[in-house]
């Protein structure tokens, strides 16, 4: 079945954030990158990430960040404080895009 309008302009969203979002994250692992990638093949943005992480300031950490963090918990979930609770941040910028 032939993808819809909405598909492929969401596709091409991701491929854009994609670009733009290689542009600024700095040096990556091949294995990042590979993960990266794949992450955004299935249809999920650059600016989420699959651990459901947030910053300080209670917004979604965007996929590397939240990569790396993740890593860190696993490899040293003594180094960390956990808690149950979400904050509710206003996550956008002043131009109501998400910043990283």
């Amino acid at each position: 079945m032939k993808g819809t309008t909405l598909d492929r302009e969401y596709r091409a969203m991701l491929r854009r954030d994609l670009g733009d979002y290689l542009l600024k994250i700095g040096p990556l692992t091949k294995e990042e990158k590979k993960e990266l990638l794949e992450w955004v093949a299935y249809g999920h943005s650059v600016y989420e990430n699959s651990y459901t992480l947030y910053d300080d300031s209670g917004c979604p950490m965007d996929f590397i960040n939240g990569l790396r963090i993740g890593n860190e918990m696993r490899d040293h979930p003594e180094d960390f404080i956990w808690s149950d609770t979400a904050a509710n941040a206003d996550c956008s910028d002043a131009d109501g895009t998400i910043p990283f």
